[in-house]
């Protein structure tokens, strides 16, 4: 079967996925994808799928197009097209209408929902969802919604829980865990103490509510002496981030680490926190977290976060805080420090989520669904025009 997905770029969480995808049998599959997207690099090539270049324009107002997508129609199409289903590509009504046109099957891979929900974007959203031949979401939650809501019929709706590797996770955990002295030096040469110290690993950018998690932290510090605040990773907020640490009088209390990508780096900062807080926006960071075994704390507005969200299980593998209540943040997190019981429980579960429920594996079992969805189409078709049926 050959099967083609359109994405704006290949990050590196992504391309385990299509890697797995392009191994199963019966597949050729090929990605189209631009090399950026914003201050975003991606990968331009694969070792088990086709990468083919196609740039997505950038126009105003957040408007874009692919025309990738639709020039993959034209001359040996595709069994199946996948695409983002996201309306401010004006190049997605289009496609859809080539897509049935041609009989080509197409589904819209996406959220099912916006962060600011408005009736005519969600009427848009939507319209293009029926006429496509189906859509794929991250999350059971709002499939079971949109299903209720009889936005589209079951049988058209699929899901793929997102997921990261965990193989590169684990494995810098391993490295760790069996290198107790080397990670008690780590320790010590920062001067962290685990049972004290709150971690973040994401993009330094104005939508993740940094400046929340840094006067959380100078509130902590008030009666911790020991609490340190680890942020990992870098952006375009950066500088201003690490201005308001000073500001706040919490320079010695905060390390920004910069971007760090290589696994066996992140590790050691990662188990040496009892919490992860991600003030809001959250997303795979989650499941970052997770696989390391730290419980995290976030807002508790679903709408302010992404479909990974959905992972997080208030009590159970995390906790959650009243959504602009940065006293409830902190007790949140204080809570954590202090109830270690509590920590171990969340943290077992933290990891046994990314295991067993939010895996690799179970992300291609969502699409392996629709390869097998599209040959029984298929068949019935070819048995309709042979007059078997």
């Amino acid at each position: 079967m050959r099967v083609t997905i359109a994405q704006p770029l290949i990050p590196a969480y992504r391309r385990p996925l299509f890697e797995s995808l392009g191994a199963l049998p019966d597949i050729e599959l090929t990605v189209l994808a631009g090399p950026t997207m914003g201050s975003l690099r991606g990968f331009e090539t694969g070792a088990s799928f086709r990468f083919a270049p196609a740039p997505v324009r950038q126009w105003a107002f957040g408007f874009r197009g692919q025309w990738a997508q639709l020039r993959a129609l034209i001359g040996k199409r595709p069994d199946l097209l996948i695409v983002p289903w996201d309306i401010h590509y004006l190049t997605l009504g289009p496609t859809v209408a080539l897509a049935r046109a041609r009989r080509v099957p197409i589904i819209l891979w996406g959220h099912g929902y916006s962060q600011r929900p408005h009736p005519l974007t969600d009427a848009a959203r939507n319209a293009c969802g029926r006429f496509a031949d189906g859509v794929l979401l991250y999350t059971r939650s709002v499939a079971a919604q949109l299903i209720a809501d009889g936005v589209f019929p079951a049988e058209r709706v699929f899901i793929a829980q997102n997921a990261l590797d965990q193989a590169p996770i684990q494995a810098a955990r391993q490295h760790w865990l069996s290198r107790p002295q080397e990670l008690e030096k780590f320790r010590e040469e920062h001067g962290i103490d685990p049972a004290q110290t709150v971690v973040f690993i994401s993009r330094l950018e104005t939508g993740n509510h940094i400046e929340l998690l840094l006067q959380a932290t100078r509130i902590m510090c008030q009666t911790r002496p020991q609490l340190k605040t680890i942020i990992v990773g870098d952006g375009s907020h950066r500088h201003q981030l690490e201005q308001l640490a000073h500001s706040l009088g919490i320079g010695d209390r905060v390390i920004f680490t910069g971007a760090l990508y290589d696994e066996t780096l992140i590790a050691p900062w990662m188990m040496s926190s009892s919490v992860f807080c991600y003030p809001a926006n959250i997303g795979l960071s989650l499941l970052h977290a997770f696989g390391y075994g730290v419980p995290v704390v976030t807002t508790n507005n679903s709408l302010a976060q992404n479909p990974e969200f959905e992972a997080l299980i208030d009590g159970s593998n995390g906790l959650l805080y009243r959504d602009g209540d940065l006293q409830d943040m902190v007790r949140r997190c204080t809570q954590l420090l202090d109830d270690t019981s509590l920590q171990r429980k969340l943290s077992v579960n933290a990891l046994d989520t990314v295991l067993e429920r939010y895996s690799m594996e179970n992300m291609v079992k969502g699409f392996t669904q629709i390869f097998a969805w599209v040959r029984r189409r298929r068949d019935g078709r070819s048995q309709a025009a042979r007059g078997e049926i």
